[in-house]
């Protein structure tokens, strides 16, 4: 045998050994609370992370709806899921586009299909005119204070329109 192979072979010995020394599957009940709480502390810095970035997505989708812009007239009221009430509504923009917007419930329900919309870029309120002429003005989107207070939400709009805040 040569020196390499004599090397190799008490080194392969020693690797053995060490690892099981070390080894720490022999006592499950060690293993777990060892193991345990290192996957704990991960599940939940995952948890918080998704739950975080779904706010900033909460707040993002409201931002958008503000910044949406779009003068229509109501074409339909419906909603998703059967047996419940409408919670969207089609419109037929000038250009002849369609779009389906979710204002809040209370405009949603005072809302007609036929009725005018106005919806202004930037400003979180719409202009519906009915189809008898009569003008009401509503909030397009409620705002809570913790999506008022988040870091996505722009600073500009942290005093604007506290009606809206639920």
């Amino acid at each position: 045998m040569t020196i390499a192979a004599e090397v190799t072979a008490q080194d392969n010995q020693y690797r053995c050994a060490t690892f099981m020394k070390f080894r720490i599957f022999k006592n499950p009940i060690a293993t777990f609370f060892l193991i345990g709480p290192i996957f704990l502390l991960a599940w939940l810095v995952f948890i918080n992370i998704i739950i975080a970035d779904g706010r900033r997505l909460e707040i993002v989708r409201i931002v958008e709806n503000i910044n949406h812009e779009y003068v229509g007239v109501v074409t339909r009221k419906y909603s998703v899921r059967k047996g419940v009430k409408p919670t969207f509504l089609e419109i037929k923009d000038q250009n002849g586009k369609f779009w389906n917007i979710s204002p809040n419930y209370v405009a949603t329900e005072n809302i007609s299909v036929g009725d005018s919309i106005v919806k202004i870029r930037g400003e979180n309120l719409i202009r519906v005119k009915t189809t008898n002429g009569t003008t009401y003005q509503f909030i397009y989107e409620l705002i809570s204070k913790s999506q008022r207070n988040h870091p996505a939400f722009p600073d500009e709009w942290s005093d604007k329109w506290p009606e809206a805040t639920r």
